[in-house]
């Protein structure tokens, strides 16, 4: 009858339900909602800064992190991902609106 009612209601987080939630899962989180553990915000910089804040995020970040970096600087746009993939990092995501760019990365 327990693991019945628990299973019923495991799914509940956030709602009052008397049953402790089941343990939140962070990697699932940032995944959905595109958080980052580190951000890096460098628009407005011109080269080599926007590369040298993002190494010194990276020396920061613990292995699971996700850095998110910020900024304006179209020639940072294409090498920092370079800087990134010859360390051997997974490159997750490059966006871009306007001018402004993102580039997220696994640690």
């Amino acid at each position: 009858m327990d693991e019945e009612f628990h299973g019923r209601h495991q799914d509940t987080i956030g709602q009052n339900s008397g049953v402790y939630p089941r343990p939140v899962n962070r990697e699932r989180i940032k995944e959905v909602y595109g958080m980052a553990d580190i951000k890096v915000d460098v628009r407005g910089e011109t080269c080599p800064v926007p590369l040298v804040e993002t190494r010194k995020a990276l020396r920061k970040a613990s292995p699971g992190d996700t850095v998110e970096i910020v900024g304006t600087h179209p020639a940072s746009k294409k090498e920092i991902p370079m800087a990134l993939r010859a360390l051997g990092l997974n490159l997750v995501d490059i966006r871009e609106e306007g001018d402004v760019w993102k580039i997220r990365v696994d640690v």
